[in-house]
């Protein structure tokens, strides 16, 4: 008889008890991280063989009021196959029903924090703090994942469980990196050849650009680029999308200083960021050569509706400066190292390439009004105030459950409504459970939603 490659018995005598949420607006304790679930009782090895024995026989239910062969985790009954789940040490603390819940779209955010600053953002990242954890552990990503994938494999080809798992919300791809026990660092490639491994949906890489003058992050790039041109990789990733926007930190800064007359040094903070994202589609140049795809993502709005300048006028200059300042190192590596270009054909194949994607980028003359870029619109009339009041009326309606999971670095789940998020009674049991994580930003904080609340 398998089970798994953990000890039952001695999983048996570690297990803890956890003391559930009794109510679903309680206000949650100083810290928000004495719970997991309302998996109480210590599941037994009778648990585990009673589910298991259940399972086909609640796959077979299921599968009567199916079209497909596959049928969701949440139809089928997990109340009889509780204790499927027995000796994955990640899901501690948790019930079927719970863990089906916490995966519903699940967001883990490896890095909490963004260096970019970006004004329209829609999740308001901010920068990272020494004071919280905003960094997941090597080892609480893989356990989740192999945790995940253990369970799905008790389950069976049959059912779907978490196919797909993003990895960022308030990050940039090129800045994200964990450690683990030994101090070994790992960085978004190596997230992507794990989830690749275990059969995930292909991760976003997406970023807004780095300083070329960062070492760390000019190497990491280059390093990205001769992993994803690799024909084998390069369907390793669903897209790559650049951000390009005059709502860059930079680039804000710049319009900012320009308005107020300070026009030598708002042509600096221009030039810089100018010169960032050349540099980032120089870096990216072989990836156009390979099968992937590839979106440069210029976000702004009408300038009626918008109380700064950055508006699509602005965006459609910033992309001519852009190119322009690309043309100029791409000649430079015409007359020097040739790394990307040969010819002066392969500077005319290339550009008109870039110039073809930012004209067919879908997100062009369109941006959220909520998130930071909240305070970039004149008038609006759905505030953060109304979005929250929105949220906490979907928490009472049950209606919120539908949301979207983010997964914080020491592994409390909380529910995200657009830029509005709610901390739940749920948390993964990983090794940094008991490390603070900073609130984000338009959390609600006086209420946590309690998952397995009986309708």
């Amino acid at each position: 008889m398998h089970i798994s490659k953990i000890n039952l018995v001695n999983y048996i005598n570690t297990q803890k008890t956890i003391k559930p949420r009794k109510n679903n607006l309680e206000k949650p304790q100083d810290n928000g991280l004495n719970f997991l679930g309302s998996q109480t009782k210590p599941l037994t090895v009778d648990d585990y063989l009673n589910a298991k024995q259940e399972l086909p026989k609640t796959i077979a239910r299921a599968q009567e009021k199916s079209v497909s062969f596959k049928v969701d985790l949440d139809e089928l009954d997990l109340e009889k196959i509780n204790g499927l789940q027995k000796g994955i040490r990640v899901f501690e603390g948790l019930t079927m029903a719970e863990i089906d819940f916490a995966l519903k779209r699940p967001i883990l955010l490896i890095n909490r924090g963004c260096p970019n600053s970006c004004l329209h953002c829609g999740y308001m990242a901010t920068p990272y703090s020494n004071k919280t954890f905003d960094k997941a552990s090597f080892e609480d990503f893989n356990n989740l994942i192999e945790g995940i994938c253990e369970l799905k494999s008790r389950l069976g080809p049959k059912v779907t469980l978490c196919p797909k798992m993003e990895l960022f919300l308030d990050s940039d791809c090129i800045a994200i990196e964990m450690t683990d026990k030994e101090g070994n660092v790992y960085d978004y490639i190596d997230c992507i050849e794990i989830l690749n491994k275990k059969d995930f949906v292909p991760p976003l890489f997406d970023t807004s650009g780095w300083d070329p003058n960062c070492e760390k992050s000019q190497q990491r790039a280059e390093k990205f680029v001769q992993y994803i041109i690799n024909p084998k990789n390069s369907g390793k990733i669903r897209e790559l999308n650049v951000s390009i926007t005059p709502y860059h930190i930079l680039f804000a800064q710049a319009m900012n200083l320009k308005s107020n007359f300070h026009f030598i040094k708002a042509k600096e903070r221009e030039e810089k960021y100018t010169d960032r994202m050349a540099n980032t589609l120089f870096t990216f140049t072989p990836i156009l050569d390979a099968k992937v795809a590839f979106n440069i993502l210029s976000r702004t709005d009408d300038g009626i509706k918008l109380k700064s300048k950055g508006n699509n006028e602005t965006l459609k200059k910033l992309n001519k400066k852009i190119l322009k300042a690309l043309e100029k190192k791409y000649n430079a590596d015409l007359v020097g190292e040739k790394r990307y270009i040969k010819t002066k054909d392969d500077i005319k194949k290339y550009l008109d390439r870039y110039s073809s994607i930012i004209q067919k980028s879908k997100y062009e003359g369109w941006l959220e009004s909520w998130g930071r870029a909240e305070y970039l619109y004149k008038n609006t009339s759905d505030t953060k105030e109304k979005r929250q009041e929105e949220t906490l009326k979907k928490i009472k309606s049950r209606e919120i459950n539908t949301a979207r999971r983010i997964i914080n670095p020491n592994g409390t789940v909380l529910l995200l409504d657009r830029d509005i998020s709610v901390l739940t009674d749920l948390q993964f049991n990983f090794e940094n459970k008991d490390k603070p994580v900073k609130k984000f930003a338009h959390q609600i904080t006086d209420c946590v939603y309690q998952s397995n609340k009986s309708d």
